[in-house]
């Protein structure tokens, strides 16, 4: 698995592929959120412990519409894990680093 230094962030043409493969956590953001801004150094740190077991990617909700849409995405931030093309797991607003963790590793046990 590509390992990369920082989450990247991808658009609705990168998703289409990016998500397909593997275990995926994509952080659905928007840069006027207070929340969205809270989020991200948890988001980096949980990025830093899995990096090498999930591929993390972000995505502004402003810029892709379409995408949203179609995952029914209400507010920011929010949170979907994939694994190969199917969701697992969808949430939004403000958790603990703890709390995310938890999810990551119960799905990690089953993968």
């Amino acid at each position: 698995m590509e390992e990369f230094l920082s989450i990247q962030e991808i658009n609705e043409k990168e998703f289409e592929s990016f998500y397909k493969e593997g275990l995926v956590f994509i952080n659905y953001f928007s840069e006027g959120c207070i929340s969205s801004l809270i989020m991200e150094p948890i988001i980096e740190e949980l990025f830093s412990e899995f990096n090498n077991q999930i591929r993390f990617a972000k995505m502004d909700v402003e810029n892709n519409r379409e995408i949203i849409r179609k995952l029914e995405i209400q507010k920011t931030p929010s949170f979907i894990l994939f694994k190969d093309g199917r969701l697992l797991d969808k949430f939004s607003g403000e958790r603990t680093f703890e709390e995310i963790e938890d999810k990551i590793r119960k799905i990690l046990i089953n993968f």
